[in-house]
């Protein structure tokens, strides 16, 4: 019942696996954890384990203190909440940027049909002037 519902307490679920893929595989079957604290000092275990399941936040070899910065973001993703916060990341989180435009005075007569071959080869190369790279157009 404890790795049912998210634990806020004094409680640490420890997990025995003989295989670390059979323990990935049955912790992607739960909801994704607010936290995920790991305690090994196999890098390469702990890698794949951070690598291969999502989750709010984590710790190697400790546990909360990821929480304890305040540079660094702090939040859940699925069932554990949406977003994070703390420093510059909590006001990414709770802003909300709005972009208006107003059109100019002048028009472009590119946006508007017949679309030539002429104006697709316009469009090509502004597209890739502007990405720095040959892009191709599919049309």
């Amino acid at each position: 019942m404890i790795m049912k519902e998210e634990i806020f307490g004094p409680i640490i679920p420890i997990i025995k696996y003989e295989n670390i893929d059979d323990l990935i595989q049955q912790l992607k079957t739960k909801d994704r954890a607010l936290a995920l604290y790991m305690f090994s000092n196999n890098k390469d275990i702990t890698n794949k384990v951070f690598s291969c399941l999502e989750f709010g936040g984590g710790a190697i070899n400790d546990t909360v203190i990821h929480i304890a910065s305040s540079n660094t973001p702090f939040g859940g993703v699925g069932a554990s909440g949406m977003g994070n916060y703390h420093g510059y990341f909590g006001f990414k989180t709770f802003s909300y940027a709005k972009t208006i435009l107003t059109k100019g005075k002048i028009d472009n007569d590119l946006r508007y049909r017949p679309y030539t071959d002429q104006k697709f080869k316009l469009i090509k190369k502004n597209l890739s002037n502007l990405l720095n790279k040959d892009i191709s157009l599919y049309c």
